[in-house]
């Protein structure tokens, strides 16, 4: 299985937050096959989900619009 090689901002859905979710609680009762479906799946969910930019706002104290630009780059 191949996943994602670069990150992406995403909306996250109640199915994917669901599924982020029960990863997270992953025990002993996992199987591995059943481990690997669940990452599949997730794989297959960030990998059709759309992206979107994020816009950082620009600040008026000096001090953080150097942080932005930083950032942004």
């Amino acid at each position: 299985m191949e996943f994602l090689s670069v990150a992406k901002s995403c909306q996250v859905t109640a199915f994917l937050k669901e599924l982020i979710l029960r990863l997270f609680e992953i025990n002993d009762t996992y199987s591995e096959q059943r481990l690997s479906r669940m990452m599949a799946v997730l794989n297959d969910e960030l990998t059709m989900a759309g992206s979107f930019d994020i816009s950082l706002l620009i600040q008026t104290d000096k001090r953080l619009q150097v942080i932005f630009k930083q950032l942004q780059q």
